[in-house]
């Protein structure tokens, strides 16, 4: 069974990836405990698709900043639960699409990017320290209720948390005046 499976996420991969520039070969999976675990991107597309047919729930520790690309923008699967410390640090990531089943981001998991906007999806239970820091944030939409005590990406980050907290906790689109270093709420 074990096999069977295997096989069937190498031809899944070996079909999907071809045809958007990636091979299997430039990722690294490991089974653990029944689960897939993504470990490392070795490839050199910037733009980068993981599959959701691979059923991948986790994204490993460090697992594209060991490669020597410094990739752009990664779409996440639906499938991923997990991104683990520092896996995504020190690219160059302007876009990246957290889908709504993503529940823990840890520390340091996108320092070092050039990301502008990031949407946390309604799922998320816990974002480790740092996560999100080094980057030019300007806009953030946020679930609602979720606390943001250990999210820190800059001096700008200690007052979008304040606003965060003075409306309640309201999902919705808080946005940085650049000019004011101020944060304005949309509601959603």
């Amino acid at each position: 069974m074990i096999k069977r499976f295997m096989l069937t996420v190498v031809v899944t991969l070996i079909f999907s990836a071809t045809a958007f520039g990636q091979s299997p070969s430039d990722f690294r999976f490991q089974f653990e405990n029944g689960e897939i675990h993504l470990t490392e991107y070795n490839g050199t597309e910037t733009d980068v698709i993981i599959f959701a047919t691979t059923g991948i729930k986790y994204i490993d520790a460090f697992a594209f900043t060991q490669g020597s690309t410094k990739i752009t923008s990664v779409v996440i699967p639906d499938t991923v639960t997990f991104i683990g410390e520092s896996a995504f640090m020190g690219n160059e990531l302007t876009n990246v699409i957290l889908p709504n089943t993503i529940t823990t981001i840890e520390r340091l998991a996108f320092m070092s990017n050039k990301l502008t906007h990031i949407t946390i999806p309604d799922s998320i239970t816990s974002i480790g320290n740092f996560a999100f820091a080094r980057n030019s944030i300007i806009t953030i939409t946020a679930p609602s209720g979720f606390n943001f005590s250990g999210f820190e990406f800059g001096p700008e980050g200690r007052d979008f948390k304040k606003l965060y907290d003075e409306n309640d906790k309201k999902a919705g689109t808080y946005t940085l005046n650049e000019d004011t270093s101020t944060w304005s709420f949309t509601e959603k």
